[in-house]
């Protein structure tokens, strides 16, 4: 095991750190990226000579200075050169968008799922990623994110299950990588859109998906708290009428009730704030349309916990982004 920081190391972290920067303030100087870092001089010009060298960032003059002197330069990121991919494979359907580095959707498209089996389902992603990234094969597609349900090891890059025939253990980063050419990375479906929810300010939150599943993420001091099989809120043990059942076979129910249904999921959801001790909650995918039930159930939820909770609808397509831009930071924190 590395029990050391190398040269090498440290290059790759200031890359990354400078990038990020830039990423993050759209326009700056390479004087004020000196000043935020802390890098040296030559420091500086090496990486954003590096990252200009890459198509990563350009050099623009500064427009409106009135100064005597030379011209200072501000350095941008490239938005018209290098994309990443971001897909949302969800049983209830496939959604795809096109970011680029400044974390900007330049194109998104959709298509229905074909679930009857591994293969077939496998299939119509292969042919909706075809479709998508073909569009842009004049452009340099640096990665692809993968928003996935049901149960995933993100470190791995495996889809461990899904509530599809002989889906088991499948290494979908690796099968992704090899068809197309490009570093795939695979995370939670929830955790991508609690990503992108909370992109601008990483608050305490804790979201909701409910589609043909139940899944949850947990966004606690700024990081997500995730973990192959963590979350998965759908079997959650809920008692009714004297018996013990998970929370997705009583949604599934069609014999029961809305009412029972909101009861269930509110008990959940309550028990979820309360263990994280968070107060603001995410609700998305097909029941977030429903403003009766989604009224009902923030009011069961307030009732359980005694308090109020902050709750908003969010798009679950947002899934798509999200896996795009932990595409977009796992590739770039790697740059040499």
């Amino acid at each position: 095991m590395k029990k050391f920081i190398s040269q090498s190391d440290m290059r790759i972290a200031n890359i990354f750190e400078v990038l990020s920067l830039i990423r993050k303030e759209k326009s700056i100087t390479r004087k004020e990226i000196q000043n935020r870092t802390g890098l040296s001089w030559g420091g500086v010009s090496q990486i954003v000579s590096r990252l200009i060298d890459l198509s990563y960032v350009v050099e623009k003059k500064m427009q409106d200075v009135t100064a005597s002197g030379r011209t200072p330069s501000c350095i941008e990121i490239n938005l018209h050169s290098n994309y990443i991919v971001g897909i949302d494979i969800n049983m209830s359907g496939l959604y795809a968008t096109v970011v680029n580095l400044g974390g900007e959707i330049v194109y998104s498209e959709e298509h229905d799922a074909n679930t009857q089996g591994k293969d077939v389902f496998l299939n119509s992603v292969y042919s909706f990623l075809d479709s998508v990234i073909n569009k842009y094969e004049k452009y340099n597609i640096i990665a692809l994110g993968v928003a996935m349900q049901g149960t995933v090891n993100s470190g791995e890059g495996i889809s461990v299950k899904l509530g599809i025939d002989g889906w088991e253990n499948v290494p979908l980063g690796n099968m992704l990588t090899e068809r197309y050419g490009i570093p795939a990375y695979v995370a939670h479906d929830p955790d991508c859109i609690l990503s992108a929810a909370t992109r601008e300010n990483k608050a305490d939150a804790l979201l909701v998906r409910i589609d043909s599943g139940i899944g949850m993420a947990v966004m606690k001091d700024e990081n997500l708290i995730s973990g192959t099989g963590m979350h998965e809120i759908g079997n959650t043990l809920i008692g009714f009428g004297g018996e013990v059942l998970p929370l997705l076979r009583i949604m599934r129910d069609e014999k029961r009730g809305a009412e029972e249904k909101i009861s269930a999921l509110a008990l959940a959801i309550s028990n979820s704030l309360i263990m994280y001790k968070v107060n603001k909650l995410f609700l998305c995918g097909s029941i977030a349309l429903d403003n009766a039930f989604t009224d009902k159930l923030k009011s069961a939820v307030e009732g359980y916990i005694c308090g109020e909770i902050s709750m908003h609808i969010y798009d679950a397509k947002r899934a798509a982004f999200g896996a795009a831009i932990f595409a977009t930071e796992g590739y770039l924190c790697y740059i040499k």
